[in-house]
């Protein structure tokens, strides 16, 4: 009911502070709360930002991050408890308490200074302090979350009956792997006061969730405190709570997996991804009465172990190779005898390739990237095992190997431009004039075509010229240009070609003993004719 006079409000929420201090707990608590229990814990809820720790109730109180919170309750002269535990569960976030008491005071609210200190804990999980034949004193709570504005539970009982589950003896979550596919396992608990016990599970890549309120708070986000009309008992204090509180808020997206799973006690995940860190958390829910009470198992960590993609070409000497370069791609050559010269040439199809040569595990060429064309000539080339690595490789592409031994050295000359073109001009239904631009040294150039079928106009590749089927080779010719500046123009008209037919057609550049090293490829398709014109 509303007061007329400010100051005897001031005078009666004085007095009522002065009763909720002086009152033994348990008499307080037969005072206020003779209805059922949730009646009594909504009722509470009016003194939840109060000093006052409340018996057989677990209570959440909002922290403010770096700010110390002090709660109490006291034992009375006339109480006759042998026994209390003190639970304190962190939801989210790492927090710091120490608990003690004090048996004597000049004032309600003792200074800390005169604490006796009985435990102390930091951490982001639930702990509990036991104390058997207690003192006559007023305990105190101080309590300070560490990282973040979050809540924590508080749990005074009188009863050594815990009101959580009970973890079994291996306390322990235990984890089969099978490729990208993981199983978890765990012991099974038993019921609580006769209810079954239900498991619920969460999976992320950021950390352990030692409680299951954490978890919660990070699936759906914590709200803000709650003021209320009885709260004027410290009202300053709250209203700098509800103005300064940042409360948690949920991981977005797919970050946090939460699934029950009813009674079972394995669960299979199967959307994980190699080479990454999961971190699982096992809970045990129960209801006691109107509330759900949980404990968690010991949360375990498991690592996807990636698939070594190092795939590995074996050549011999003399042979040419065209494959798909994919990451840590190896080439490995075994020598049994020296070889006055070996030539190693690389190739890619587009793009750069980096590569780097080693010899029996020792570097002899250090990382090269490789746009077109490159050669490295191994003197006296020594008995053993050669590999051509391709590290740090961005994207998969084709690219084209070639070993050869007691090589005569003639450098290929590249021209400036590799694009082939095929004018409009010059096409007819059953010809295709082809022009590319030449080196300015006597090379040979080849030209291939190749049919191509409605299903290949997607597909890209580099072939290799003595992979080529025969039927595909139109003829090689040679070059003998001096004027590199300009570019010399090559030209050759295709005949004998299908009438509105589309074709691929390939240049490819030798010098003597060197591979065929391949223009870009040019896509055609003939004009269409009349039958009658033939």
């Amino acid at each position: 009911m509303p007061m007329s006079n400010s100051s005897e409000f001031v005078l009666k929420v004085c007095h009522v502070l002065l009763l909720l201090l002086l009152v033994p707990q348990r008499r307080l608590a037969k005072l206020h709360f003779q209805n059922t229990k949730q009646d009594a814990k909504n009722e509470l809820n009016t003194f939840t930002n109060s000093y006052l720790i409340m018996p057989d109730l677990e209570i959440s109180y909002y922290l403010l991050r770096n700010r110390e919170r002090k709660l109490l309750f006291r034992l009375d002269e006339s109480e006759e408890v042998s026994y209390f535990s003190l639970t304190v569960t962190a939801c989210g976030v790492q927090v710091k308490w120490t608990f003690g008491y004090q048996t004597s005071s000049t004032n309600d609210y003792p200074s800390p200074g005169e604490l006796t200190e009985l435990y102390r804990y930091e951490g982001e999980g639930r702990q509990t302090y036991n104390q058997d034949n207690p003192a006559k004193a007023v305990y105190q709570l101080f309590i300070t979350s560490l990282e973040n504005d979050s809540y924590v539970r508080v749990y005074l009982s009188y009863d050594q009956l815990s009101i959580y589950p009970s973890l079994p003896l291996d306390p322990r979550v235990h984890v089969s792997t099978n490729n990208s596919l993981f199983t978890l396992n765990w012991l099974p608990a038993g019921r609580l006061n006769g209810q079954p016990i239900e498991y619920c599970l969460t999976i992320n890549r950021v950390k352990n969730l030692p409680t299951y309120c954490g978890a919660m708070a990070y699936l759906r986000g914590d709200k803000k405190p709650r003021l209320m009309w009885t709260e004027h008992l410290e009202q300053s204090y709250l209203e700098n709570l509800h103005k300064n509180a940042r409360p948690l808020k949920k991981w977005g997206g797919n970050k946090l997996f939460h699934q029950c799973v009813n009674n079972k006690t394995s669960f299979t995940y199967g959307k994980a991804r190699r080479g990454k860190t999961y971190y699982v958390d096992v809970y045990m829910i129960a209801r006691r009465e109107a509330e759900q009470v949980s404990s968690a198992y010991i949360g375990t960590m498991v690592k996807i172990r990636r698939i070594k993609n190092t795939s590995t070409l074996r050549m011999m000497l003399g042979e040419t190779r065209t494959f798909k370069l994919k990451y840590q791609h190896k080439v490995v050559l075994h020598l049994n005898t020296t070889v006055s010269k070996l030539a190693i040439e690389v190739m890619p199809c587009e793009g750069k390739v980096p590569f780097t040569i080693y010899h029996n595990g020792r570097r002899i060429q250090r990382k090269t990237l490789v746009k077109r064309w490159h050669r490295r000539l191994l003197q006296t080339a020594q008995p053993g095992t050669y590999i051509l690595s391709f590290p740090s490789l961005k994207k998969k592409t084709f690219v084209t190997i070639s070993i050869k031994a007691n090589f005569t050295r003639s450098k290929l000359v590249l021209p400036r431009t590799f694009l082939i073109k095929a004018s409009r001009k010059t096409r007819s239904c059953s010809s295709v004039m082809l022009e590319w631009t030449a080196a300015s040294v006597k090379q040979k150039y080849c030209v291939y075509k190749r049919e191509i079928k409605q299903h290949d106009l997607l597909r890209r590749r580099c072939m290799n010229a003595d992979k080529r089927p025969a039927n595909e080779r139109v003829s090689c010719i040679y070059s003998n240009s001096t004027t590199l500046d300009t570019g010399q123009k090559m030209f050759y008209n295709v005949q004998d070609l299908k009438q509105a037919t589309r074709y691929r057609f390939d240049v490819f550049l030798s010098r003597g003993q060197s591979a065929s090293m391949s223009y870009k490829s040019v896509t055609v398709k003939t004009r269409h004719c009349n039958s009658s014109k033939g």
